[in-house]
Parts: C-alpha cells; structure tokens; sequence
C-alpha cells in the first residue's frame, strides 16, 4: 500500500481530453503568435508554455488512446463510495455487507488467536499498586470513613 502516493488513473479516454488539451495548445499558439507581433515578453512566454503543454497533453492523450481505447458512453468514470472491513482492507458496495463480514473477518478480533493466545494487557494500569488487585483501593485506608 502506497502512503501519500500521487492519484494518476490511466485508462480509457473521452473525446473531451483531446478537446482540452488542443484548445490549450490553440490558445498558446494565438498568445505565442500575439506576443510575437506586439513584441510583448510575457504574452511570448505564456504562449510558448501553453503551446507545448497542449502539445504534451495531445501527445499523452494519443498514447493512452492507443492503449485503452475510448471510454464506454454513459460511464461519468465518478466516484463511488464504498465501505471496507477495518481489518483486512476488503471493499464492499453496502455498509451492511461490510459490517457482517467484519463479524467473521479472519484478522478481526471476533476469532482466537492462532499462536500465542488472546491480547492481554501488559504492565500496571495507571493508578493501580503493583500486586493490589484490580478494583480494590491501593493502600491503608487513613483519613476516610468507613
């Protein structure tokens, strides 16, 4: 499992991708083009930049093109909200059918442990004395009514 890993979904494309990405290699081809003729620096360099990404968008589009095809009309490729079991990661599309298997998930805490037997507290619970037991109050009782 990748921890703070960047979301890059490659698979199948829409003609809306190669839609945005030649209008942002036109709209930095018109600045280029203007920046050129007005002898304006800055139009210059926002045409160059947004010419060649377009071009790079263009260029990766084609490539996933080639390797997923086109995306199935009617799929919005949105998100979709599921539930998973807290202890072995398993997704499930209803809170109801995660919760049961969560009952019976081989890694919860619902089943024996195969080797070296159930959890157990280790240590002295704090504010208990050592070798007073559990619920008892820990020393003489001095000052108090009884």
């Amino acid at each position: 499992r990748l921890v703070g890993a960047m979301l890059l979904v490659c698979g199948p494309i829409t003609k809306q991708h190669f839609s945005l990405a030649a209008g942002s290699a036109a709209v930095g081809a018109v600045l280029l083009l203007a920046g050129y003729l007005l002898d304006i620096r800055l139009l210059l360099w926002l045409g160059i930049f947004g010419a060649l990404s377009g071009t790079v968008l263009v260029c990766f589009y084609g490539i996933m093109l080639k390797q997923y095809g086109w995306r199935p009309e009617g799929s919005s490729g949105g998100t979709m909200t599921v539930y998973a079991c807290q202890f072995c990661g398993t997704q499930f599309p209803t809170y109801q059918a995660a919760a049961s298997h969560e009952q019976q998930c081989q890694f919860g805490t619902n089943v024996a442990v195969p080797v070296g037997g159930a959890p157990q507290i280790l240590g002295v619970p704090v504010g208990q004395a050592v070798g007073q037991p559990a619920g008892q109050p820990a020393g003489p009782l001095v000052g108090r009514v009884v």
